[in-house]
């Protein structure tokens, strides 16, 4: 059955690239650059998917979403703009959107996206309302977000005072509260790891495991049978039936480390387990279900990456859900000083040179 989709765009070019290629590809396309005649349109005609831009003259994309979500909690709603930034991206999940998308953007990226809302049907919908962002819960979640730990734990302490450290510290909760994958980029030695901790420390799953795998000290004939685990004599050596880390995982969390090093091959069975929640052992046909959400990072440039073919493009849309980017040192030397006293105490109290 064909699928109605709603286009609210105050930009006419671009309102006629989304209504063509999302026609072309079998959706059923209606498109106005005014929000006030799409409203009218959605109270009067069946729609599936609302894309709406943000910022808008007459009507935010923030009032749409809120109005959809309110009036017809089956309808789907993806975001687009060009001022994006995580914080709003962060709310507008909260409140109920499916994607979030910043200009520009290609063809293809808005394809998956509203390709991807399609293949979660219901379960999103379901979800939606089970989380309830509506207002008779917010309460409810305010004061949940107030018994967050703090973003310590173990040792693990995302030092820093410079606005961009405040800024990822004070989004972390949200984004740790969602089950959406988290990619995180930065140089080597940001961070990166220790964010990804605070995020599953602080999410739903901090009592289940947390498994990290990092991608680049993995032999490339052994990537498969980490992530995924084998049957006995699926390979040489293979003596033994293995579990890999998809079912160590389950029902908690996957870091994968620098994910941009794992073989092109394995990344189409790893975007299988972000498609289906599932996956299969190295020599095994028996399909088997997971619940894991991943974390991944990278110091590489994805784009180059990409461009090169040695990352797939549909993958990273998958995983780009919560695109962080840690901030280098060099970009916050006021920093500098109250990590060199962390380090010291930490020392110190480990060592016994106190």
């Amino acid at each position: 059955m064909t699928k109605n989709v709603l286009v609210i765009e105050d930009d006419q070019l671009l309102l006629d690239f989304l209504e063509e290629n999302l026609s072309t590809n079998g959706y059923t396309v209606t498109a106005f650059e005014s929000p006030i005649n799409g409203k009218e349109y959605l109270d009067n005609n069946p729609v599936d998917l609302v894309l709406t831009d943000v910022k808008m003259d007459d009507i935010t994309g923030d009032e749409i979403l809120s109005y959809v979500s309110s009036s017809y909690p089956d309808v789907g709603v993806i975001m687009m703009t060009g001022f994006g930034n995580i914080t709003h991206a962060v709310r507008a999940l909260q409140k109920g959107a499916f994607d979030y998308l910043t200009k520009p953007f290609k063809a293809k990226e808005i394809l998956f996206r509203v390709n991807r809302y399609f293949e979660a049907g219901d379960d999103f919908n379901s979800r939606k309302k089970i989380q309830s962002f509506k207002k008779d819960d917010q309460a409810e979640t305010k004061e949940a977000n107030k018994k967050l730990k703090e973003p310590e734990q173990d040792g693990i302490k995302f030092v820093g005072e410079d606005p961009q450290i405040k800024k990822l510290l004070k989004i972390l909760p949200q984004i740790a509260q969602s089950t959406a994958p988290v990619m995180i980029q930065g140089e080597s030695g940001t961070g990166k790891e220790v964010f990804a901790n605070l995020v599953h420390v602080n999410s739903r799953r901090s009592d289940e495991p947390y498994i990290k795998i990092n991608c680049a000290n993995l032999p490339k004939e052994l990537v498969e049978s980490t992530l995924f685990g084998h049957l006995k004599g699926a390979f040489t050596g293979a003596i033994s039936d293995q579990k890999g880390a998809f079912d160590e995982a389950d029902g908690g969390t996957l870091l994968l480390d620098e994910i941009t090093e794992i073989d092109i091959n394995v990344q189409a069975k790893l975007l299988r387990v972000l498609q289906e929640n599932e996956f299969y052992r190295v020599g095994s046909q028996k399909p088997i279900t997971c619940d894991v959400r991943i974390i991944a990072t990278s110091n590489r440039n994805i784009a180059q990456s990409i461009a090169n073919n040695n990352f797939r493009e549909d993958l990273y849309y998958r995983l780009n859900v919560f695109p962080i980017t840690i901030p280098t040192l060099r970009n916050r030397k006021s920093d500098i000083p109250l990590l060199v006293d962390f380090f010291i105490s930490r020392y110190t109290h480990k060592y016994n040179l106190g």
